[in-house]
């Protein structure tokens, strides 16, 4: 019956017919005590979308909460309907499902102005303080977001989800051993928390310990298949350790779970590049310019790899639309002034290395840079 009752909320959220339809999903939501079984409900209310919809859903994450496998698979589609959930918000539980309303329609100050309000109506919202912590460090606060995590640990220190949060911000910080300590704990707390294994999976790869790194990604995947970032991740880190193919397979799965990653398809054209299937891709940097216009390394290494196909005009395009965007790329520029140079222009191709140089003085791509600098000076 519960696999049948699972199969009619998809089914009516698949049809689309809102008239009658709410309110029986609705009252199987609110009756489901299965976080996991409730998400098919839940997908269907969004796909029919209006404010009742919404509110059902968001009080669904209020009961199950924020951080759940509920919330995190239901509240993108959440994002979605563009309607305003009508939620009560004179009390700190409101503002706290108001404030994940805004968080998953992007509206991160707003969601940050709803966590503050329920902090200072219950100061001992542990929900609340992890919520804005994770909102001000997409904000790039990161003393703030610190600061809020660790104020969340005091409250409960047994919260696996505030160790695992507080991880995230020291890894962006670059204090990779306090990030890795802190997925630890919340490993330790909660051993089944996909999150925690995958936040300690990137700190080691940051600190340039590939197998480590590829064992705590592996063993998220276990836990959570659906996690297309994990599946991202360690598709960044097989291409560093030269497993082009398992890379490929890893982004691959990513793309399906969320085809509009544009990270993905930029990482797996990375590691089409590393295979020497240029074309495959070139195709992939594309699509991942086509989803995010504004990420210059997708420019940068499209632009690279026209180059050596013989496509100077399209490779000194790219590499100038990525400096544009970042100029403190000193591959675009070293990749730049080496298409320039097979055009014949030397002083413009010498002025471009030269800045490359500045910003990248060491290295194996900086001594390459250096060498074609001393080519080009002999002319």
């Amino acid at each position: 019956m519960k696999a049948l009752a699972r199969l009619a909320c998809a089914a009516l959220g698949r049809i689309g017919i809102r008239e009658g339809a709410v309110e029986p999903l609705g009252r199987y939501l609110e009756a489901e005590p299965d976080e996991a079984r409730a998400i098919a409900a839940g997908e269907a209310l969004c796909r029919l979308g209006g404010a009742s919809a919404e509110r059902l859903v968001v009080e669904a994450i209020g009961r199950f909460g924020v951080n759940g496998p509920f919330s995190m698979q239901v509240g993108r589609h959440l994002a979605m309907t563009g309607v305003e959930a009508e939620l009560e918000s004179g009390s700190a539980d409101g503002h706290l499902k108001r404030g994940f309303a805004r968080e998953r329609k992007g509206d991160l100050e707003g969601a940050i102005a709803d966590y503050t309000r329920a902090i200072e109506l219950d100061p001992g919202l542990v929900a609340a303080w992890l919520n804005r912590a994770n909102m001000r460090r997409l904000k790039g606060d990161s003393e703030g977001a610190l600061a809020d995590s660790s104020r969340a640990i005091e409250l409960d220190p047994r919260a696996a989800l505030s160790w695992a949060s507080r991880g995230v911000v020291r890894q962006r910080g670059g204090d990779l051993e306090g990030a890795i300590a802190d997925a630890s704990r919340a490993i330790e707390l909660e051993p089944g928390l996909a999150l925690a294994w995958s936040n300690r999976g990137n700190a080691r790869n940051d600190k340039g310990d590939l197998d480590g790194a590829i064992a705590d990604l592996s063993r998220a995947l276990e836990l959570d298949s659906r996690d297309a970032r994990a599946w991202l991740m360690r598709g960044i880190v097989r291409t560093r350790q030269g497993q082009f193919d398992g890379a490929i397979a890893d982004h691959s799965r990513a793309l399906e779970l969320d085809p509009r990653l544009a990270v993905a398809w930029f990482h797996r054209g990375n590691a089409f590049h590393g295979k020497g299937d240029f074309e495959s891709a070139i195709a992939d940097y594309s699509r991942a310019i086509e989803l995010d216009p504004r990420l210059a390394l997708a420019w940068s290494n499209r632009g690279t790899t026209r180059g050596p196909k013989g496509d100077l005009e399209g490779a000194i395009s790219d590499l100038s639309r990525a400096i544009e965007l970042d100029p403190r790329l000193a591959g675009a520029w070293r990749s730049r002034g080496i298409a320039r140079a097979e055009r014949g222009e030397n002083e413009a191709a010498i002025q471009d290395i030269e800045r490359s140089l500045e910003l990248e003085p060491t290295g194996a791509m900086a001594d390459r840079g250096r060498k074609k600098l001393e080519e080009l000076r002999r002319k």
